[in-house]
């Protein structure tokens, strides 16, 4: 009856218009709800892994699983730039066969030991590896004595997929539009093209962890916006990584649904909605937050400036949590 609006005396107006979005967001709030209830249910460690667990699942069983990760890299270096206390290396690699992912690797000079590594996944910016912003973080990271694998994603940097060489142009245009051109053929093949996103950025941890600089057991992910979405990817579908930093991306899925602001095609996950998930998820499906905030005596910090209050302790309220929690929010 909400959607009845009364215009005159026996007289009522019905907005047909927004009749499918209203419908969709009310089931996708019933769902909404049933995920708050998901969390606030968890009570120990125990419940927290077996959640954690389900979501994993049913998010690679929504990307469509994952691409065979065992096929041959064919790792090549094109380039190297030397610069005050680090180099920086000009890589190609093969992430599935004949899908060459170009990446910048920065190595601290003067390394005699293995050490921690970050992968850098790049936001929507058109020169993507290459983009100021980008640079001035993996010369930050760096000089602090970190390896640093900046790799382009599809359809940024110089991974256009449509490039025409007789015209020097592409036929479809960089970013938003490759993702979404290319993702819409996904549909139909059961799969996402975010399962090619993660995919890609999982093959870059496979480049990394051949390197004598780069200590396996120290590898970190971070990126913002569309790399912000990769590295939350990349927290739900590889246990190798120890650390995450994802930003501007995080966020209350139905807060974000009402603002009515479309998305990416790799930052849609189909039937995720309707079991529960929200963005929450993705950091208690990390198995390094579980055993840090768990066991450790360390937690995670997630600033919100929406006022919707998409962490707080009352969705962790099991003592070991909630202790740590309660401490910064």
């Amino acid at each position: 009856m909400h959607q009845l609006e009364k215009r005159f005396e026996n007289w009522w107006f019905y907005d047909f218009k927004d009749l499918l979005k209203n419908f969709v967001y009310k089931r996708s709030d019933e769902a909404f709800a049933r995920g708050d209830a998901g969390h606030d249910a968890i009570k120990t460690r125990e419940d927290l892994e077996r959640r954690a667990a389900y979501m994993r699942e049913k998010f690679i069983e929504a990307l469509g699983g994952l691409p065979p990760g065992d096929t041959p890299l064919n790792p090549k270096i094109t380039g190297r730039i030397d610069c005050d206390g680090f180099r920086i290396e000009k890589v190609i690699f093969e992430s599935r066969p004949r899908t060459y992912v170009t990446a910048n690797m920065y190595i601290p000079g003067g390394i005699t030991a293995p050490r921690g590594a970050v992968l850098f996944l790049c936001g929507h910016h058109e020169q993507a590896k290459h983009a100021d912003e980008y640079q001035v973080v993996c010369r930050y990271l760096v000089k602090a004595g970190l390896v640093v694998l900046a790799q382009d994603p599809i359809g940024q940097g110089e991974r256009l997929s449509y490039y025409d060489k007789e015209t020097g142009k592409t036929r479809v245009a960089w970013g938003v539009r490759e993702h979404d051109y290319a993702g819409c053929q996904c549909w139909p093949m059961g799969d996402c093209i975010a399962r090619y996103f993660v995919h890609d950025a999982m093959r870059g941890i496979d480049y990394l962890c051949t390197r004598p600089e780069v200590d396996p057991s120290r590898i970190g992910v971070t990126g913002n916006s569309g790399g912000g979405t990769q590295t939350s990817l990349m927290m739900m579908c590889d246990p190798r990584i120890a650390a995450a930093a994802p930003a501007t991306f995080l966020m209350n899925c139905q807060a974000n649904m009402y603002t009515g602001i479309p998305q990416d095609s790799e930052q849609l996950w189909p039937g995720l909605t309707a079991i529960g998930f929200d963005h929450e998820d993705i950091l208690i499906s990390h198995e390094e937050w579980i055993k840090k905030t768990c066991a450790s005596g360390r937690a995670v910090m997630v600033l919100d400036t929406s006022g919707v209050g998409f962490m707080s302790p009352r969705q962790f309220n099991y003592a070991p949590v909630n202790k740590l929690l309660g401490a910064i929010f």
